[in-house]
């Protein structure tokens, strides 16, 4: 899902940008992958590398376009939010999450 809603909203982008011959995108990038993988965040990783490499070749792609990318690529977060905290709860649950 963030990969394929990433793009969605990047072609209804480009098209504006395609007609005007110029533009920016930007990309909201990940560095998480290259330092591995916590315990149950490898989908979360999976995806985020999906987008890095749509970003990258894409980059490409647009510069033939006349539209230019930057891909923005924060530190890691230590603390805060851990998006599959479900699935950790979810352990000895059958589909129907009975025990």
């Amino acid at each position: 899902m963030n990969v394929l809603s990433t793009q969605r909203v990047n072609c209804a982008a480009l098209l504006h940008m395609r007609k005007a011959g110029r533009g920016l995108l930007i990309w909201n990038a990940s560095s998480s992958v290259a330092g591995g993988t916590p315990p149950d965040l490898s989908p979360y990783f999976a995806a985020k590398a999906g987008m890095d490499a749509l970003a990258v070749t894409l980059a490409r792609e647009l510069a033939l376009w006349g539209i230019e990318t930057s891909i923005l690529v924060p530190g890691a977060f230590t603390q805060g939010r851990n998006p599959l905290r479900p699935c950790r709860a979810a352990r000895g649950r059958d589909v129907r999450g009975r025990l």
